[in-house]
């Protein structure tokens, strides 16, 4: 399956995984990106979470491949985390 940093893949991720969608309901989009950072061939994307029942906060980390960029790992902070500075929880990936 490709992990591209793309939308598709990180809605399909969230909505599949039962801890994400406990917490946060179901019907998660990708938002907007408001941060991003690069260094070498990594990446690192946060965004906001729309949907579900609360607001969230995605942070995505990938590596650019020959076949364009992978994902590694997604995290989810809800809204009370991310305001206290929380890491979140990963998104398991292989669901």
């Amino acid at each position: 399956r490709s992990r591209g940093l793309g939308d598709v893949y990180k809605r399909q991720a969230l909505n599949n995984d039962p801890a994400v969608t406990s917490e946060l309901g179901y019907g998660l989009e990708p938002g907007g990106v408001y941060a991003s950072a690069r260094a070498g061939g990594r990446l690192a994307l946060q965004f906001q979470i729309q949907g579900g029942n609360l607001w969230a906060q995605g942070t995505a980390r990938g590596v650019q491949t020959a076949d364009g960029v992978e994902l590694r790992e997604l995290y989810v902070t809800n809204m009370d985390g991310a305001m206290m500075g929380d890491g979140g929880a990963r998104v398991r990936l292989d669901v």
